[in-house]
C-alpha cells in the first residue's frame, strides 16, 4: 500500500513552485479535508505495519495519539504488547 505520492505527479507545477519556495526537505503532511477520511488514512497506516512514529510524523499527531487509534483496532492491533510477546 503506497501512503504518499510524489508532488510532481499530483500538483500543477504553480502550485509545486509555490510549495517549493515555503518547504524544503522531509515529509509534508496534508492533511484531508474530510475527517473520515483520514482516519481511515491513519487506520491503514497503523495496519500495514507502519512504525508508531512514522505514523505520528505523517499525522502531525503524538505517538501516544497512534497508540489509542491502534487500541481501537482491538485484536488488529499491530503494536499490542500480546501480540508481539506470542510472536517471539
Amino acid at each position: 500500500m503506497k501512503l504518499y505520492s510524489n508532488a510532481v505527479d499530483v500538483l500543477p507545477s504553480e502550485l509545486l513552485a509555490e510549495v517549493q519556495t515555503h518547504w524544503h526537505g522531509g515529509y509534508l503532511w496534508v492533511p484531508q479535508r474530510d475527517r473520515m477520511r483520514r482516519r481511515e488514512f491513519l487506520f491503514k497506516a497503523i495496519q500495514s505495519g507502519l512504525p508508531a512514529e512514522d505514523v505520528a510524523a505523517l499525522a502531525g499527531i503524538s505517538r501516544s495519539q497512534v497508540y489509542r487509534m491502534a487500541h481501537a483496532l482491538g485484536s488488529g492491533n499491530p503494536y499490542s504488547w500480546k501480540e508481539k510477546k506470542s510472536r517471539t
